[in-house]
């Protein structure tokens, strides 16, 4: 039968065990509230038992039991849960980017709101109908050009605002880019650490949660997924391709695309190129930054360009109370011209009926404007005159002006004028149709020629501004109309006045709509939007709570289960204390009194 002191070296063994459970115990309690800390537990088993010898192996059992030792302090974790938080984690990055987003743009447009475009806009169009029941008023005519100014540097403060959160968006993804690169670092880093840890036999727990916390940190930033080694090291994927393996990194760099300043590419130095799937914070900023604003920007500039361009062609056909007319109301920048490639015939002029050029009835289209000619409207004895088509043309769309011009040796042809245009680089397009107009003019076959003026414009809402000539002579203001006769019909007329004030109601001012009711749905869109991406960002919030709860109900810290566990560990310690004790005053017994 076994000795005496077998029972010691099994005490020693509950002694020991005991002992570690409450260290790993008091670590648990001592990081119940450290953020990304997994509860550990020392997995227990019995030591291999002794079969005691003999040659009949009878009179008392033959496995004895030798006690019970550690195989592992292992951590208590629910990988699958920590899979689908990062996924959820990498959708909340990306709806938080365009939330934050959305929310700056609404604070630039600030509406509603006292002194935005909107309000600004119905006092500019109420001053030019306070001109048209006094024209001849000195102090109309300064309420309309404080009214105009006021428009105008509303129009510019929205472009340059919406310009530096353009900007701004694209530092974040710089940051944000390199943010990611840094934290791949140090998950590679922690990875040569628990792999070194792992082959000494050890249990790298703590190495294992802050490296776990990183790559959470990561999944806001780009959606990853991983893969763990037999090492113990972790790989870390975007899209498929790996980012982190062991300890090398592939660092993520922009690629602007040269061709389309618009375009921006998220990649591997290596030249791989991830599929963010639009999820986490650099899908989101790419987003905000080449989706949204731009398409915001491109709503204010057409506003912009619509306003000045229907405004300046009617006041430029008006009288100012000097007489004159021919002056812009606006500042009126010719970008762009189209000259048709076909002479018209000998002695055309704007009274010429187009029934007479051969133009056919049909459609056609210019700058996105599909104009029509009706059977009547080309038909002989009722045709309407060129000066009338030109006239449709230029109020089908508020970008191009068509005209009939004549070169240095008396030849006639249509030009086609394209004035303060959304952007810089704006071409003049055409398409043609069933009428004949295109191919009459040589327009089908012309092309954009850009003027020295595109080199300085920028854009609608950022060159909008009144004509310095009407800032420093009020008496330019063209409140009076032409009557058809081309003379000035007096100071008391109003009649281009009203004209201009009822282009606020034009039901085809741009796009066809009005100009409240572009201005309202865009800004209606704008609203809706940001509650979209609000109220993602709330329903996305409430998920990954519920997600969190559920990992923590997992792997968190209860500290009266843990304080069970302690008087449990403690209990059996000061058993095998108590059996060590039994067994010494056994052995005193056997040494000591025997035989005495």
């Amino acid at each position: 039968m076994p000795s005496v002191f077998f029972g010691l070296e099994i005490a020693r063994r509950a002694l020991a065990m005991s002992q570690l459970n409450l260290q790993v115990i008091a670590h648990n309690i001592a990081n119940a509230g450290t953020p990304g800390y997994s509860r550990q537990r020392a997995e227990l088993i019995t030591t291999p038992p002794l079969a005691y010898p003999s040659m009949t192996r009878g009179g008392y059992p033959q496995q004895l039991g030798t006690g019970v030792d550690i195989a592992a302090v292992k951590r208590i974790r629910d990988e699958f849960l920590d899979e689908v938080i990062r996924s959820q984690t990498a959708s909340q990055g990306r709806n938080s980017a365009v939330d934050a987003a959305l929310g700056q743009i609404e604070l630039i447009f600030n509406e509603p709101g006292q002194n935005t475009v909107g309000t600004l806009m119905d006092d500019f169009f109420a001053a030019w109908q306070d001109l048209a029941n006094n024209p001849e008023l000195a102090s109309t005519r300064a309420n309309l050009l404080e009214k105009a100014l006021s428009l105008t540097r509303e129009f510019n403060r929205l472009d340059s605002s919406l310009k530096a959160l353009v900007t701004q968006q694209g530092a974040q993804l710089r940051v944000r880019v390199d943010e990611a690169n840094a934290l791949a670092r140090q998950v590679a880093d922690l990875n040569i650490q628990i792999a070194q840890v792992i082959s000494l036999g050890d249990d790298p727990n703590d190495l294992m949660d802050k490296r776990d916390t990183l790559v959470e940190s990561l999944a806001v930033i780009v959606p990853v997924s991983t893969i763990e080694q037999d090492d113990g090291s972790l790989s870390v994927l975007i899209g498929g391709l790996r980012m982190v393996e062991g300890d090398k990194v592939q660092k993520l760099e922009l690629l602007l695309d040269p061709q389309d300043p618009d375009k921006v590419t998220v990649r591997f130095k290596n030249g791989n190129v991830p599929n963010l799937n639009g999820k986490g914070q650099l899908a989101g900023l790419i987003e905000a930054r080449y989706d949204i604003l731009p398409y915001f920007q491109e709503r204010l500039n057409t506003f912009a360009t619509a306003l000045v361009n229907r405004v300046n062609v009617l006041h430029i056909g008006g009288f100012g109370l000097d007489g004159s007319k021919g002056r812009c109301f606006f500042n009126d920048l010719r970008t762009a011209e189209m000259v048709g490639t076909r002479i018209l015939p000998t002695g055309t002029d704007e009274d010429t009926t187009i029934d007479v050029l051969g133009i056919t009835a049909g459609t056609f289209t210019i700058q996105g404007a599909k104009i029509t000619l009706t059977a009547e409207e080309v038909a002989p004895g009722q045709a309407i005159t060129l000066r009338q088509l030109l006239d449709k043309i230029t109020n089908a769309q508020p970008y191009v002006r068509a005209n009939l011009k004549t070169d240095p040796v008396g030849n006639s042809y249509i030009r086609l004028d394209l004035f303060n245009p959304l952007e810089a680089g704006t071409s003049i397009t055409v398409l043609p149709g069933s009428s004949s107009f295109l191919n009459i003019t040589g327009l089908l076959d012309a092309t954009t020629a850009f003027l020295p003026a595109d080199g300085q414009y920028s854009n609608a809402s950022d060159m909008i501004g009144v004509y310095l000539g009407i800032q420093e002579n009020l008496q330019f203001i063209a409140a009076a109309g032409d009557d058809g006769t081309g003379a000035f019909p007096g100071p008391g007329n109003n009649d281009n006045a009203l004209a201009i004030a009822s282009l606020q109601s034009y039901t085809t001012a741009l796009s066809g709509t009005s100009f409240n009711d572009y201005y309202a749905s865009s800004v209606s869109e704008l609203g809706s939007w940001a509650q979209s991406a609000t109220r993602l960002v709330e329903n996305q919030d409430a998920l990954l709570n519920q997600l969190n709860v559920q990992r923590e109900s997992v792997r968190g810290v209860s500290i009266d289960e843990e304080a069970t566990q302690l008087i449990i560990y403690q209990r059996i310690f000061e058993g095998a204390a108590r059996v060590i004790t039994v067994i010494d005053s056994t052995l005193d017994t056997l040494i000591n009194r025997i035989g005495a």
